[in-house]
């Protein structure tokens, strides 16, 4: 939050929902590279997005993950806040124009996690039945085969979302994605995930419900894949 003094609050969560995540992304999960950017500035916010262009390939998946604090201004436009952000929009990252980048990474599938409040994106969500949850052999091999663009936020995109869970260090929407990641044993699809965040977070003192969907602003939105989060099988 901004206060009087015209500084942005310390934030509890971030760091330690983003090493955790790191950490399990890289050890059970094998990703291949991991960026950690921590305290980035708008600057760096901009050029990591640039750097993907250049390093991700066609048959890549990118999962790109944002914890931070988050802004609307009159027109509810959204922005993330840098850690150099004061009072003005301007010094902040306009949420829509840094999505607009994805569409010239290469990328097979791209995953964009929002942990923060007004994540602001527009897309178009996702309504499924928990019947249509089943991830067997066909439901992965479908998603792995066509092309996707999907965001999954903490909340919606006009409201606040909490920092931390009380007396712990991790924000609500991280701890209940860690739970998911560990507690798979073999594929899990970003809608399965979203889908038991949304009971995750049922009931909780903070109403905030995670949304999941396909961004406009890109032209693949429609693209029925999914990202998966697969653990490999290790090599006797």
């Amino acid at each position: 939050t901004y206060d009087d003094n015209k500084t942005w609050s310390n934030l509890t969560s971030p760091s330690y929902d983003a090493k955790a995540i790191k950490g399990i992304l890289d050890k059970k999960y094998k990703f291949h590279k991991t960026w950690l950017i921590e305290d980035a500035s708008r600057t760096e916010i901009y050029e990591e997005f640039e750097k993907l262009k250049s390093v991700i390939t066609e048959k890549d998946y990118l999962l790109i993950y944002y914890s931070g604090h988050g802004q609307t201004d009159i027109n509810n436009v959204a922005y993330w806040v840098p850690k150099e952000g004061n009072d003005k929009y301007y010094t902040w990252v306009d949420v829509n124009a840094l999505t607009n980048t994805l569409e010239d990474i290469k990328a097979k599938h791209i995953l964009f996690m929002i942990d923060s409040c007004y994540s602001g994106l527009t897309f178009k969500s996702q309504n499924i039945s928990d019947d249509e949850l089943v991830s067997d052999k066909a439901v992965i091999e479908e998603a792995l085969l066509y092309y996707s663009r999907r965001v999954l936020t903490s909340g919606t995109g006009n409201k606040r979302v909490l920092d931390v869970i009380p007396g712990e260090k991790h924000s609500l929407f991280a701890k209940g994605f860690i739970k998911e990641l560990n507690e798979n044993k073999g594929n899990l699809l970003a809608e399965n995930i979203w889908q038991k965040l949304k009971y995750y977070h049922k009931g909780k003192t903070v109403k905030q419900v995670p949304r999941y969907g396909t961004i406009d602003a890109l032209s693949l939105s429609e693209s029925t894949g999914d990202f998966v989060f697969h653990i490999p099988i290790e090599k006797q």
